[in-house]
């Protein structure tokens, strides 16, 4: 097929390729894969050494110091966090940009006494309490590539619905 703007695909220079995107997002799902799956270290290994999340009013600064918030989440917590709308920019040939809302739910689970662990999931049968919606985000996570590898330098995120009280 003829492409009738051969400079079209040099028009800006810091277009995303879709290797690149599929990368970036990879990056920001297995981030909630981690955290859905209480699978902490998966978790904060998407972060650089130097990687900041801005979480609960503070900044928490490298893998280290996230792994040790996460491990602070009650053994009774599940969450389901669904990531919507991404929007990424590439900010130079390292550095990309995913804005995207984040739906997160939220409930407390308790095993049922006397029943034989679940093959599957290698756990006791639980019983949740009714799933509660958290909230929904607007967040940003800029990422960095490091060695082949596309990394969360800094998460951040700022309550979208339902509309804190103060604005």
């Amino acid at each position: 097929m003829h492409d009738p703007d051969p400079e079209r695909k040099n028009a800006w220079p810091h277009a995303l390729d879709t290797a690149t995107v599929q990368a970036c997002l990879a990056t920001v799902h297995g981030f909630f894969d981690g955290l859905d799956m209480r699978d902490h270290a998966r978790a904060q290994s998407f972060f650089t050494a130097d990687g900041q999340w801005e979480r609960g009013g503070a900044t928490l600064t490298g893998p280290q110091r996230i792994g040790e918030a996460l491990a602070q989440r009650p053994d009774t917590r599940r969450t389901f966090h669904a990531v919507c709308n991404p929007v990424l920019e590439r900010l130079d040939e390292n550095t990309v940009l995913v804005r995207f809302y984040l739906l997160a739910y939220d409930a407390m689970v308790r095993p049922v006494a006397n029943q034989p662990t679940d093959q599957s999931i290698g756990q006791p049968p639980e019983l949740p309490t009714p799933l509660q919606p958290a909230g929904i985000r607007r967040c940003e996570d800029r990422l960095r590539r490091e060695q082949g590898a596309w990394r969360i330098e800094r998460k951040s995120s700022t309550a979208h619905l339902p509309v804190p009280a103060n604005t």
